[in-house]
């Protein structure tokens, strides 16, 4: 259920283009604060682990919520994870898949990680104006989800996953660049290739 006070503002961003809803919440992804404790995280919290990369040349954040804590106090969140396990033959798009997981874990942050990394995990904050959804209704949208194998780099990958359960739009704002290095690696790629063809008697 959309919180009564937000009602108007949602209606408004709802109505606008993808493109504007990006440029709208962008700057919003820029306030942040480190976590330096599991205990840090609060039920609720969109966070962001830094320093992830695919290959050498492609740097991206990786997005999860807190949902809270199990019964021995350790903190829970939900995302979407590429498992480490994985066998060759999976497809790329298929490699994630929505997990509920305690932290700390050994394949995603261990323990004494935060505290020696610095800011290695953080917390974006949202003004209050713009929260869509209520901590509740965050987490069981959050939950509603596990199990998924949708996982599409561009279209459907952990920040998308995150702003929907968060604001209900699967808007990925650092898929745009992404997808801008992708294309100049592959541009760059086919013009070696292409070169080689030409050296070939």
């Amino acid at each position: 259920m959309v919180l009564g006070s937000s009602v108007s503002i949602w209606k408004d961003i709802k109505r606008r283009e993808s493109k504007d809803q990006e440029h709208l919440l962008q700057w919003q992804l820029q306030e942040r604060e480190p976590i330096h404790r599991f205990s840090d995280m609060k039920a609720g919290d969109h966070l962001v682990r830094k320093g992830s990369s695919i290959g050498d040349r492609i740097k991206y954040e990786h997005h999860f919520l807190c949902i809270g804590t199990d019964c021995n106090g350790k903190t829970k969140i939900v995302h979407y994870y590429n498992t480490p396990s994985l066998g060759s033959g999976t497809a790329f798009r298929q490699l994630g898949k929505v997990q509920e997981m305690t932290l700390p874990h050994k394949d995603f942050i261990k323990e004494g990680e935060l505290q020696t990394k610095g800011k290695e995990v953080e917390r974006v904050v949202w003004p209050e104006e713009l929260r869509r959804y209520s901590v509740e209704d965050v987490i069981e949208r959050a939950q509603s989800r596990v199990g998924e194998k949708f996982y599409h780099l561009m279209k459907n990958n952990c920040e998308s996953f995150v702003m929907w359960c968060l604001r209900g739009l699967k808007i990925s704002l650092q898929a745009t660049p992404l997808r801008k290095t992708l294309c100049e690696a592959g541009s760059a790629i086919l013009r070696t290739i292409w070169q080689g063809l030409q050296q070939v008697p």
